[in-house]
């Protein structure tokens, strides 16, 4: 099975294996098993880090057990993102939000799409502010949570609406992670940041 997909979230285990969280447009969010991923001479290093997109074949499963990766072609990197800090912290924010988001191997083609264009956006821009209400905005519709945008006082915001339907700890990471990019966004930033990596 081969298909396209962003990687959302990369987690070491063991001492060279990663377990991958991935949207892809077919599948949704799932998560993969990539032995071997960081062992010295693997072929997979460089091209299985947060954001890329990626071609994936993954080696055939006999049951619904978590499958294992075969080989991965690097898609894109968005390398632009990548230097500058503002566009780091949004980028990341996108991810965690999706990942929160969505329940696994539920087709998402409108959020991979979203996330996607978001991405290629960052890519040539910087973030604003209106950017990310933009991204909620659209994220929440999807999604079906309600949360237009609305400036009553009374009426949920899409961030909140998304926050009451996800764990309490994954909305609390969100409500740090949009803090940062918000201050992100108003504030000078370092020349550059390199992605957070578990």
């Amino acid at each position: 099975m081969t298909f396209q997909a962003f990687i959302l979230q990369r987690i070491k285990t063991g001492e060279t294996s990663l377990t991958l969280t991935v949207l892809s447009c077919e599948h949704g969010k799932q998560r993969i098993k990539a032995k071997g991923a960081l062992a010295p001479r693997s072929p997979l290093i460089g091209i299985l880090d947060l954001m890329h997109q990626v071609e994936l074949r993954l080696a055939p499963c006999r049951d619904n057990s978590m499958p294992y990766l075969g080989e991965a072609t690097l898609l894109c990197s968005f390398p632009a993102i990548r230097l500058d800090y503002a566009r780091m912290c949004a980028a990341c924010y996108f991810l965690e939000t999706v990942a929160a988001s969505l329940e696994e191997r539920d087709p998402s083609p409108e959020i991979y799409g979203l996330l996607s264009k978001a991405l290629h956006y960052l890519n040539e821009k910087k973030p604003s502010i209106s950017l990310l209400q933009r991204f909620e905005s659209r994220l929440v519709s999807i999604l079906g949570f309600g949360g237009e945008r609305s400036s009553a006082p009374d009426h949920p915001q899409p961030f909140d609406a998304l926050a009451q339907h996800i764990p309490y700890r994954q909305a609390s990471r969100l409500v740090t992670l949009r803090q940062n990019l918000a201050k992100a966004i108003s504030e000078e930033p370092p020349r550059s940041v390199e992605p957070h990596k578990e």
